[in-house]
C-alpha cells in the first residue's frame, strides 16, 4: 500500500513547538538514505510498517510517500 502526506511544517504543534525546514528537510532526506524505516505510532513495540520511498520538500512542508507492507498497519488507514 503506498501512503502519502505532510510529515512536517513550520506551523505552531500542540506542544508550542515549531519544525525548523532549514533543519528538517535535510534530516529527512538522511532518513530516507538510510533505509526509511515507517514504523507504526502509538504502540508499544513499534514495530516496523513499511519504508519510505521518496519525498518532496515544498513551501509549505515536507511530504513522504512510504509504502507499507505490514498487514496491520495497512488496517489503521
Amino acid at each position: 500500500m503506498l501512503v502519502h502526506g505532510k510529515a512536517t511544517d513550520e506551523t505552531l504543534d500542540s506542544d508550542y513547538q515549531i519544525c525548523d525546514l532549514k533543519w528538517a528537510a535535510p534530516a529527512m532526506e538522511k532518513w530516507l538514505a538510510s533505509g526509511g524505516n515507517l514504523r507504526v505510532m502509538h504502540n508499544p513495540q513499534l514495530y516496523p510498517a513499511g519504508v519510505g520511498i521518496s519525498l518532496e520538500t515544498k513551501g509549505d512542508g515536507v511530504y513522504v510517500t512510504g509504502e507499507v507492507v505490514e498487514p496491520t498497519a495497512m488496517r489503521l488507514t
